[in-house]
């Protein structure tokens, strides 16, 4: 077959020059032994050392000889294929996800996931491996989280920190309120052990975890007025600030200056709130946030950070770990544990920390636009109930059952539904905002189309028993062979 040049870009030294099959399997083998071999047996991940590895993209095509059709018809396509195969899909995958300035028609950065460039010359600034370790995070998270959880059921029991059926809480069981309280162990714990205790950012985010949960706790025991938690959610976000996480700019659309303060905690205030109050059916709300952590993730993997991709990778996972505990699926047919609303307003902190930390990354201020879109659903339920409560003489804080969950729920939609449906527009959403990022279009249309958004669903939620028609309506036509919704299962619990 045909071989490639690729030339390996190490900064301060002159290039070297080595052959490399581009289709081989080994390909990668071949290049790690390189590397060790140059820099005496190990791979160095010093910012000063670090290679890079250009392999122009036009090398990178089928090899130019002829085969057999005998050949093709023992051995198959695949191997003729795979070469373009392999172009296409990195070349599509560089420029969707890739680093800046590293796009897919001039290289491919084959050895790190997430190197920072300076384009046009390509030096290496930032090339440390994050995937293996973020992966690790995750999936140590999600053990330890389940396993927490569930070692905390019978201690809730034991001092009556559950969730009891009464009134708007319609579950049919008592269920323990200590999914928030697990989740802090958890990152906590392997946070710190970490690289957390060196990040300013991230002990700020600790300490007023530790505030808003043990508040919160009370809050469940004990029903504190509203005006209260809003002083400790206030004072959690001033702790944030403290530790250098704060919006600086919207986008890069405003510098804030002055008002980097104010809007900093009224944003802080404001997502704890939303995701308190979508948090009324199984699994929904530690999905959404779910899918927020994961838009996050992405962008501090691109922007070549490994220390904030791995923590938000944590958190990814110890929600996921909640989640096994709290979604509805075969052989769990009701949720074992609840966020609680000390688990709510943890969750709504680490959606607000995590947009703050990847928005004050250098070029990556387009995260705080971003923001809104990936926790879209929440956000506008939150702001368009909270505007009618007022526009009624209400207090903003006056539970009701008028959240998009309850609509659903109202429709036929089960839990489970319920948490598929909202978690594919938030996956569309993000994702579209996303890519309209990506593809270095202005942001303003973005912020008058989430603007537009709320007041859509301002009006089309405004008759109520309209919209859940409309609902159940769509729900038949997805649905025909449910059959008739007559009545409202009784399942929610906020």
């Amino acid at each position: 077959m045909a071989a490639a040049k690729a030339s390996f870009l190490v900064p301060c030294q002159p290039a070297a020059e080595a052959d490399f099959s581009a289709s081989s399997p080994s390909n990668y083998e071949r290049i790690d032994r390189f590397l060790r071999a140059r820099h005496g047996g190990q791979a160095s991940s010093s910012r000063a050392s670090r290679p890079c590895i250009r392999v122009p993209a036009a090398r990178l095509t089928a090899p130019a000889q002829s085969t057999p059709p005998s050949t093709v018809a023992s051995r198959g396509a695949w191997p003729l294929l795979r070469p373009w195969v392999s172009h296409t899909a990195s070349s599509y995958l560089i420029t969707a996800l890739g680093p800046p300035g590293a796009t897919a028609p001039q290289y491919l950065e084959l050895f790190t996931f997430g190197a920072k460039f300076d384009p046009p010359t390509l030096q290496h600034r930032e090339a440390r491996p994050m995937t293996l370790t973020g992966l690790i995070c995750a999936v140590a998270g999600i053990f330890a989280t389940a396993a927490v959880a569930w070692l905390l059921i019978p201690w809730a029991h034991a001092h009556r920190l559950v969730d009891r059926p009464n009134g708007r809480h319609d579950h049919s069981a008592p269920t323990p309120v200590v999914g928030g309280l697990a989740i802090w162990f958890v990152v906590t714990g392997l946070g710190l052990a970490g690289e957390g205790a060196d990040s300013r950012g991230f002990l700020a985010y600790v300490v007023s975890g530790a505030l808003l949960v043990g508040v919160g706790i009370l809050d469940d025991l004990r029903n504190l007025p509203w005006r209260l938690r809003l002083f400790f959610q206030a004072l959690a976000a001033l702790i944030l600030f403290s530790g250098g996480a704060y919006a600086r700019s919207v986008g890069n659309l405003l510098e804030l200056g002055v008002w980097a303060l104010p809007f900093s905690v009224f944003a802080t205030v404001g997502v704890i709130n939303a995701v308190n109050m979508i948090d009324g059916s199984d699994g929904l709300s530690g999905t959404l946030v779910g899918v927020a952590l994961a838009f996050f993730t992405l962008e501090a993997v691109q922007a070549g950070h490994p220390v904030l991709a791995a923590q938000l990778a944590l958190m990814l996972g110890c929600v996921a770990g909640f989640l096994v505990l709290n979604l509805r699926y075969r052989g769990q047919p009701a949720a074992r544990v609840f966020l609680g609303n000390s688990g709510s307003a943890l969750l709504g902190l680490t959606i607000a920390w995590g947009a703050f930390e990847v928005a004050r990354i250098p070029g990556h201020g387009s995260a705080g636009i971003l923001a809104p879109w990936v926790i879209a659903i929440p956000l506008i339920d939150c702001v368009v109930l909270m505007a009618r409560r007022l526009l009624d003489g209400r207090s903003p804080f006056k539970a009701d059952r008028n959240h998009i969950h309850h609509l659903l729920r109202d429709a036929g939609y089960s839990p489970q539904r319920i948490v598929a449906f909202a978690a594919l527009l938030s996956l569309s959403a993000g994702g579209a905002a996303k890519l309209w990022l990506s593809a270095g279009w202005p942001e303003l249309p973005l912020v008058v189309l989430f603007l537009a958004l709320v007041a859509l669903h301002f009006l089309w939620s405004s008759k109520r028993e309209r919209s859940v028609a409309q609902l159940r309506r769509e729900h038949r036509m997805a649905y025909p062979r449910q059959g008739e919704v007559t009545s409202v299962a009784r399942d929610f619990h906020d």
